[in-house]
């Protein structure tokens, strides 16, 4: 394309030279020299203004050949650039498809471990009865938060139900003193 570009300017300039002397003609002559009376009264400029008027013709023809060769070879470039930009744009897409999904399942797993093993814990605390037991999950996100929470819960309540013993032994001691005090 290049060397097309080039072959077009160099014909340009010499449009442009060949043109040179056909308009100073129509500039000394203006409008007469498209009357027939110029043919006839100016026969030498007459003779000039045609040939230069034929070749400057051909020539035009021969440019705009060359700028629809040059279109056709740079729209053939620029398709062929399109095409191999959307196969690396395909790839590219691909690739970032591909990592999105590994991250999902990477965090779609660590999620489920972390649901799994509370779930496993509140089902130990259940069966065993043990509210002393804490609830770990092994991770630091919201599910270690929710169950750091159900932990403080446990203890608050293992508290309760051990002030409730307390409280129900000091009643059963005051009521056996009672008992004792008023059966003697």
């Amino acid at each position: 394309n290049q060397e097309r570009i080039v072959l077009l300017k160099e014909n340009i300039e010499r449009l442009h030279a060949t043109n040179a002397p056909r308009l100073a003609l129509i500039k000394q002559y203006g409008t007469k020299v498209n009357t027939e009376s110029f043919a006839n009264e100016h026969k030498v400029d007459y003779d000039i203004l045609h040939q230069a008027t034929l070749k400057s013709a051909s020539m035009f023809e021969t440019i705009q050949k060359d700028v629809q060769t040059l279109q056709k070879s740079v729209q053939e470039v620029n398709f062929a650039k399109l095409s191999s930009n959307q196969y690396i744009a395909l790839g590219l897409l691909s690739v970032t498809a591909l990592v999105v999904l590994v991250f999902f399942s990477i965090i779609s797993r660590s999620i489920k471990n972390s649901v799994l093993k509370a779930k496993e814990g509140c089902e130990h605390i259940r069966s065993s009865k043990a509210l002393h037991v804490t609830i770990e999950t092994g991770t630091n996100d919201e599910m270690n938060d929710a169950m750091q929470a159900v932990n403080m819960l446990l203890k608050d309540i293992s508290g309760a139900i051990a002030q409730a013993k307390t409280n129900a032994l000091e009643n059963a001691s005051v009521a056996e003193e009672l008992s004792t005090t008023s059966l003697q």
